[in-house]
């Protein structure tokens, strides 16, 4: 068993540098190029491609128009060709330094074999979050960093149009949690809780218990 478990997280430097060098975060960014939220964080975080049939998709020109720059400077063919924008390999710890100083190609070419299935967990959450109304899906993955930067309850009940400080959002992300909680959701995801101990005889006694909360024990 290696000593540790390190993960690898690639972003678009290119949209990230510029967005934080004006000093937005990503809301604030999404709202200045007159794009939908979500559309600016999958470009941001390479969920999405900015290109689809040879063709720039309509939020990648806006950024590049913001930002008076060549879509290809934005975009260019490394950032493009990244397919997995989050690895999680499991290493000793003489091999953490070389990892850390291994120039990005190398990151980006992790062997199969040691990579996590991560393409399967993501679908998986995907899946269980598109059985939330699609208001609390998009609470949690904002609240949670699934699709970028975590945000706070009061920029999230700002930005659907709602006073109050952050009362309501956290009461959508409470409902939300409440339902992913349910056997039927919660079998899905226990099996990628991290650092849970036997996670196959835990999420099976959890189903036969009613997916009760991880204990202490268990971790």
């Amino acid at each position: 068993m290696k000593e540790l478990e390190v993960t690898v997280t690639v972003r678009n430097n290119r949209l990230k540098a510029r967005r934080r060098a004006l000093g937005l975060n990503q809301m604030d960014m999404a709202s200045a190029i007159g794009a939908p939220l979500v559309r600016y964080m999958h470009l941001e975080t390479l969920r999405e491609p900015p290109m689809v049939d040879e063709q720039w998709t309509a939020v990648a020109l806006k950024i590049a128009d913001y930002f008076e720059a060549d879509p290809w400077e934005l975009f260019p063919e490394a950032v493009q060709s990244v397919m997995n924008p989050t690895v999680v390999r499991e290493l000793d710890g003489v091999e953490v330094l070389p990892l850390l100083a291994a120039p990005r190609s190398e990151l980006l070419a992790l062997p199969p074999d040691a990579t996590y299935n991560l393409k399967e967990r993501n679908e998986k959450i995907d899946r269980v979050l598109a059985s939330l109304p699609a208001i609390d899906a998009e609470i949690i993955r904002r609240r949670f960093g699934l699709d970028g930067d975590p945000e706070t309850l009061n920029a999230i009940t700002a930005s659907f149009g709602y006073a109050g400080g952050g009362e309501w959002a956290r009461q959508r992300e409470a409902r939300a949690l409440r339902m992913l909680r349910h056997p039927s959701r919660a079998r899905q995801l226990c099996m990628f809780a991290e650092g849970l101990r036997d996670p196959e005889r835990r999420c099976r006694s959890g189903a036969e218990a009613g997916a009760g909360p991880v204990s202490e024990d268990d971790l």
